[in-house]
């Protein structure tokens, strides 16, 4: 009798064995069951949600601007003179000076200085006067000395002028400008022709200054009365200044030997601006 229940407490204590362990991994398996399908789940929760971003989101393409800049320029055929031409893309298409009237009055003295062969006599050359008789048997003066390109020379006086200023900073664009129109003038009236140029003008001038005022009058006549003021006052207020850049720049160039006639004929052939050809869109690089 005891042996049976002996047999039977073993046989209930096995079994609750069982059951303990058999409970315990049907948990662990149902744990890493529900484990896996939720590792499952998050993956293609973030898949769908990266599918679905990157349906939503458009590449935008940017065309690049590859086209060469327009701007309404005179056309170089206008400045017949290579460094009256150098002179416009220096100071007018590098900085972008469009602005009016100082666009088109600067091209204006450029132009009517591009268009005559202008000199400036050497001081420190001397003048050789020869009696030529031509081919009619008529006897001719004829001068033979040393003299400077007027276009050469105003080229380097206004880029001069123009980097001193601007590298002081203490000027704004249109006090600038008022000095380049100030010295190109004054340049200008340094020419050894400027007498026929004052006849082609209409020009009678008693004395220096009067000249001055005159050549601003007569050249710059797209400026109000009192923006020819400004001028003459700016060249009145700096005529020191231009002076030593103007004798600096006559020291250093070239000389050219040059031989012309004392006659009134030469006032013929002084070429004023009489048609001012319409601006253009051109490309700069």
């Amino acid at each position: 009798m005891k042996g049976e229940l002996l047999i039977i407490s073993m046989l209930v204590i096995l079994f609750l064995v069982w059951i303990y362990f058999y409970i315990k991994v049907s948990k662990r398996q149902k744990d890493e069951k529900y484990l896996a399908e939720k590792q499952e789940a998050e993956y293609k929760y973030f898949q769908d949600l990266k599918e679905k971003t990157n349906k939503q989101k458009k590449v935008i393409y940017y065309k690049l601007n590859t086209h060469a800049i327009k701007l309404s320029l005179y056309p170089s055929s206008y400045f017949k003179n290579y460094n009256m031409e150098e002179m416009y893309q220096k100071i007018i298409i590098k900085n972008y000076w469009l602005n009016e009237p100082f666009h088109s009055e600067f091209s204006k003295i450029l132009q009517l200085i591009g268009s005559n062969n202008l000199w400036i006599n050497d001081s420190e050359s001397r003048e050789i006067i020869m009696n030529i008789r031509d081919n009619k048997d008529i006897i001719k003066k004829q001068i033979s000395t040393n003299v400077l390109d007027l276009s050469e020379v105003l080229n380097d006086v206004i880029s001069k002028i123009y980097l001193i200023l601007k590298n002081k900073k203490l000027l704004n664009k249109r006090e600038i400008q008022n000095s380049i129109l100030a010295a190109s003038i004054y340049v200008l009236s340094g020419s050894g022709e400027i007498d026929y140029i004052c006849k082609s003008l209409g020009i009678n001038y008693p004395n220096q200054d009067n000249l001055y005022f005159t050549l601003v009058d007569k050249i710059y006549t797209s400026l109000t009365q009192n923006s020819k003021q400004i001028v003459i006052q700016n060249y009145f207020v700096n005529s020191s200044f231009f002076k030593k850049i103007y004798n600096e720049i006559i020291f250093n160039s070239y000389k050219y030997p040059y031989t012309y006639s004392i006659d009134a004929s030469k006032e013929s052939t002084i070429r004023l601006l009489e048609h001012v050809p319409k601006k253009q869109l051109l490309s700069i690089s």
